[in-house]
């Protein structure tokens, strides 16, 4: 979605009357930052051996992330195809 589909998104939101942004509360998770965070840091195994840490702890902190914040929309986004290089160059693709 480009910038200015963006904003009249917003727009439109706020001209139709309903749920406001100051009253919504939004949670945008970064899904493969948040898996390889808890894939590295936790050591966990299922009964034939592999690896479940990247998943279990992804799970365990989405939810304490939702508690906590406590969101009317939860999103979580993953990178697609050249997300290495879409990440060194944000603003090249508005």
């Amino acid at each position: 979605m480009k910038q200015k589909e963006l904003f009249k998104l917003l727009d439109n939101i706020q001209e139709s009357g309903e749920e406001t942004v100051e009253s919504s509360r939004i949670l945008l998770i970064d899904g493969l930052n948040l898996f390889f965070r808890n894939f590295a840091v936790l050591n966990m195994v299922n009964p034939d051996g592999v690896h479940i840490g990247g998943l279990g702890g992804f799970f365990r902190s989405l939810g304490a992330e939702i508690r906590r914040v406590q969101p009317t929309e939860v999103y979580v986004v993953f990178d697609g195809a050249g997300s290495a290089n879409n990440r060194k160059k944000p603003y090249t693709r508005i």
